[in-house]
C-alpha cells in the first residue's frame, strides 16, 4: 500500500475516482496500482503530482513501491 500516497489523498478529500480520471484508467485501476497489485508508470505519477499534490516530492508520494517507465 503507498501510505504517504493514501494518506495525502485523505488530507485533501481526493477520491480514488479523481486520481482515476487524471491518468484514464477505471477506479479498479488504481485501486490495484495504490495497493501495490499494479506498478504506477512514471508519466502516471507525474500527472498525479502534478495536477493533485504539486508541492509534494515524488518521493515522498510513492516512496513505498517503485515506479516502472513510461512506455
Amino acid at each position: 500500500m503507498r501510505k504517504n500516497l493514501v494518506k495525502r489523498m485523505i488530507d485533501k478529500d481526493i477520491a480514488n475516482g479523481d486520481l482515476a480520471k487524471t491518468i484514464g484508467v477505471t477506479e479498479r485501476t488504481i485501486k490495484n496500482k495504490i495497493s501495490g497489485n499494479l506498478d504506477f508508470k512514471l508519466s502516471e505519477v507525474l500527472e498525479i503530482r502534478n495536477k493533485h499534490f504539486p508541492k509534494e516530492k515524488i518521493e515522498t508520494l510513492f516512496e513505498d513501491f517503485p515506479v516502472v517507465p513510461s512506455d
